[in-house]
């Protein structure tokens, strides 16, 4: 595993300081009373992102594995782009590089 396992949660204090944990580590912490002029809103759909990002690699990990499972017919039938976007997506979070894919569809 690449990194420190989930669930992460979010915590705020009175400062406006934003820790992400999960129940053994730190993950980050954040000053947010300063960022970048983001309104409230924007800086607390921020931090749920990050806090989800265990749960959205975990859930893009198993899309990706039904998508290489299904029969070349059934695949041929998903939107064009659903398995070059889970791919790259993982890549991103893991840092690693891109797959070629199994792809069937020309």
């Amino acid at each position: 595993m690449g990194h420190t396992p989930g669930p992460w949660k979010e915590y705020w204090n009175y400062l406006n300081i934003l820790t992400i944990e999960n129940k053994d580590h730190l993950i980050c912490k954040m000053n947010m009373s300063n960022f970048g002029g983001h309104n409230e809103k924007l800086k607390r759909a921020n931090a749920h992102l990050i806090a989800a990002a265990p749960d959205l690699l975990k859930a893009c990990d198993r899309a990706l594995a039904v998508i290489y499972d299904m029969r070349p017919s059934d695949k041929c039938q998903l939107e064009n782009n659903a398995q070059l976007l889970l791919e790259q997506a993982i890549a991103k979070a893991t840092d690693e590089i891109t797959p070629a894919g199994q792809t069937v569809c020309g």
